[in-house]
């Protein structure tokens, strides 16, 4: 079902054959059949002189003297022809330049081209990046509580905004955003095994109309042969035929003739990057161990204190690798770190004891660059380390503002800051290109570190055109860490699995328009946790999706959420409405007025609580929350919070019965107390940058993690209420009595007053 062209490795110029219309190879002419040898090894059907336009007009937006890759080249001939096609390569290597072509063509066209991420991040940075490109006009952006020029040629989003409109187009057939809709790019593919969010990517792949071209790109992954299949099988494609190329090893594969549309694999192995990689494994100190002598070679000291179970490099180590670092001109330097907690300590300890990285020309860059952001009302919010950023250092992760992590991006590829402490997130595509990546933790707050995410934040290491070498180092502590290290270093890619599970919006949504199974029964068997070469096990787990899909429709049932005739009851219809978040219990509250009689402060409290819930983890140390909370003189806040935390628990119960797997969730009161202050100091207080730093220095400051928490909080509770909105205006239409439809209108207002209160500078969202 995929057309497979494989260890792809050179770069080679081409020239135009006026007289037989087709493209040769200066050099290495042994791969003329890839383009086009006439007899039985055709890969594409076009003429050679349509495709050698596009590389006059520069449609992979290649710095000038630049010339495409081999695997580039034979992605754009694929697009050309309007086939699907996925580009799986080590990161690196150049797959943006494949999306800038079909964007590129695209225009030419006049037809549109989606670009997705699964970050709100990463969609932010490519909208910057593309406005660059193709000019402001052109582009825009869609991330759930974002939306600027949604007409336009290019339309950045993250991968959940493409699903819910292809899921209420397959539904309800009323998205004019899709019309003349070309061409989806998914980027960072791989994100489909994410368990939290890999189920959006499997819904928008099924969802996507037919006729919409795909065009993924990933990272390496084990599997990405079944991951073509699976996308094929979903689009209708038919099986590829192999053709073996026996030159360099390079196998070529194409489509059947008589399939006029297929899926091209194009998957480069790792040792065809552009920039080698070096593997290096430190021997580190672990927290609380020390020497007994000077020197790296020196005794090893036991530590004072009980050995932590999964022990981490000491602050002395990070100082250490930083001066190994800087005599070995190795930076810049991207270290990754998995807590933000201990980046902070990290960032605090090289801000004071680290070497100076910076020589005073480029401090003084830097003031000029903090200047301009305050002369452009760039507000930097209260946590920043500047005394870190003159020397040279900088975290980057979520618990930053979003201008914090813009000065960082900016100070970075200005070469301001040489060294970045970051989580894993920055391994996801943003443009901070580093010389050397710093591992320094086999484990990840879930688990143990996986090869995929090892390789790929390995491979933001080697800046293309600018090293020549890249370095990745990893700190290790003890021998059993070392030796993870090696088995990390010498693995292969993981197989991706499919972490697709229906929600409740997702099954009242289907039956919102169909009454009967066919469709989704259609649906879940293309689901990629169907999809097996063997019918029998292909069979199974196509039954046990329909089974889980059922147990969730026997839930709505039992919870009025849906009639026994399949048809939604008012509630479920609402429940349409909602995606994302603890999807039955807010509905329930909004239906059964529990919110009625708050005002728009306590209603940006109320809708902070149920926005916020978490997984619930059995930690006996964890202080309660109810230490936490600052509010008591507001008795209807917290009349609903109680109320809501009660129906959560009823909640939990019921699903388990039905699910038990289902992970129980908890209310984070403390997330209230932000949400409903900050609306308070705002209520009273038109400056909001003096009202943030009251609420981050008051007492309430005290139950704050960091600035980047609270505006994660905060743009949860808003995209809540903006949804929210839509299923008060659903309510109107639907109530039965003039108190039903005053309930929902003053509900529609509030909601208008509570967004206006939370979204000011700096989380103007």
């Amino acid at each position: 079902m995929i057309t497979k062209i494989s260890n792809i490795k050179f770069t080679q110029p081409i020239q135009l054959d006026n007289d037989k219309q087709q493209y040769k190879y200066t050099q290495y002419p042994q791969y003329n059949y890839v383009l086009n040898n006439t007899t039985n090894l055709s890969l594409i059907n076009f003429t050679a002189r349509e495709f050698y336009q596009t590389l006059e007009n520069n449609y992979f937006q290649l710095p000038s003297g630049a010339t495409p890759d081999v695997f580039q080249k034979a992605s754009a001939m694929n697009i050309l022809k309007d086939n699907d096609v996925i580009v799986t390569a080590p990161t690196g290597t150049g797959k943006t330049a494949i999306a800038l072509y079909a964007i590129s063509k695209n225009m030419n066209e006049g037809v549109k081209t989606f670009y997705t991420t699964p970050l709100k991040a990463l969609s932010n940075e490519k909208f910057r990046s593309f406005q660059k490109i193709y000019g402001e006009d052109n582009v825009g952006l869609l991330t759930g509580d974002t939306k600027v020029n949604v007409n336009a040629p290019i339309v950045v989003m993250t991968t959940e905004v493409y699903r819910n409109m292809v899921l209420s187009d397959r539904f309800n057939k009323d998205n004019r955003i899709l019309d003349n809709l070309k061409t989806v790019i998914f980027d960072e593919l791989h994100y489909l095994g994410d368990a939290d969010r890999g189920g959006i990517w499997e819904q928008s792949i099924i969802l996507s109309d037919p006729d919409t071209q795909l065009l993924s790109l990933s990272a390496t992954i084990g599997n990405n042969k079944d991951v073509a299949n699976w996308m094929a099988d979903s689009k209708g494609h038919t099986r590829a035929e192999i053709v073996s190329g026996k030159e360099r090893n390079m196998e070529t594969y194409r489509a059947r003739e008589n399939s006029p549309v297929h899926t091209v694999l194009i998957d480069v192995p790792s040792e065809n990057r552009h920039v080698p990689l070096d593997f290096e494994i430190v021997e580190c100190l672990a927290e609380g161990q020390s020497r007994t002598n000077k020197g790296n070679k020196g005794k090893i000291k036991k530590a004072q204190t009980p050995p932590k179970r999964f022990p981490t490099p000491s602050l002395t180590s990070y100082q250490n690798l930083v001066r190994k670092l800087k005599n070995e001109d190795k930076v810049p330097a991207i270290f990754f770190v998995f807590s933000k907690r201990q980046s902070n300590e990290i960032l605090n300890h090289l801000s004071k004891f680290g070497e100076r990285l910076n020589s005073e020309e480029e401090q003084s860059q830097i003031l000029d660059i903090l200047k301009k952001y305050k002369e452009e009302g760039k507000y930097l919010g209260e946590s920043l380390n500047y005394q870190a950023l003159f020397r040279g250092y900088a975290i980057h992760n979520a618990g930053l503002l979003p201008t914090q992590k813009e000065l960082i991006e900016e100070l970075f590829n200005k070469k301001l800051v040489k060294v970045v402490i970051a989580t894993e997130t920055l391994s996801a595509g943003i443009n901070m290109p580093a010389r050397t990546t710093v591992i320094t933790s086999d484990r990840t707050p879930v688990g143990e570190l996986n090869a995929n995410k090892f390789h790929q934040m390995a491979g933001r290491a080697g800046r293309r055109g600018i090293d020549t070498q890249g370095y990745c180092i990893t700190m290790a502590v003890n021998k059993k860490q070392a030796e993870n290290y090696e088995r990390l270093i010498q693995s292969s890619p993981d197989n991706l699995e499919s972490a697709f599970r229906p929600d409740f919006s997702f099954v009242a949504g289907y039956y919102a328009t169909c009454q009967n199974d066919d469709l989704i029964n259609e649906l879940l068997e293309k689901s990629f946790y169907a999809y097996d070469n063997n019918p029998q096990i292909k069979s199974k787990k196509a039954q046990e999706m329909k089974s889980f899909f059922a147990s969730r429709r026997r839930i709505m049932k039992k919870m009025d959420f849906i009639k026994s005739n399949h048809q939604l009851t008012p509630k479920g219809e609402l429940l349409a409405k909602l995606n994302g978040y603890e999807q039955i219990p807010i509905i329930d509250a909004i239906y059964n007025r529990k919110l009625e009689g708050l005002n728009p402060v306590e209603l940006v409290g109320a809708v902070a609580t149920m926005a916020n819930i978490e997984p619930k983890f059995e930690n006996p140390h964890k202080k309660d929350d109810a230490d936490c909370v600052y509010y008591h003189s507001n008795s209807n806040l917290q009349r609903f919070v109680n109320s809501f935390d009660a129906d959560l628990k009823k909640f939990n119960v019921a699903v388990k019965q039905y699910d038990p797997e289902y992970r129980e969730t908890q209310l984070e009161q403390k997330i209230a107390t932000h949400l409903y202050e900050w609306a308070k100091l705002n209520a009273e207080n038109d400056d909001s940058v003096e009202n943030w730093k009251k609420l981050y220095h008051g007492d309430v400051g005290k139950t704050i993690k960091n600035e980047g928490s609270v505006f994660k909080e905060i743009t949860t509770t808003a995209d809540l209420l903006k949804q929210m909105k839509l299923i008060a205006q659903t309510g109107m239409k639907n109530s039965v009595d003039l108190s039903e439809y005053n309930y929902y209108e003053h509900l529609s207002y509030d909601i208008d007053e509570a967004i206006s209160l939370i979204c000011r500078n700096p989380v103007e969202v």
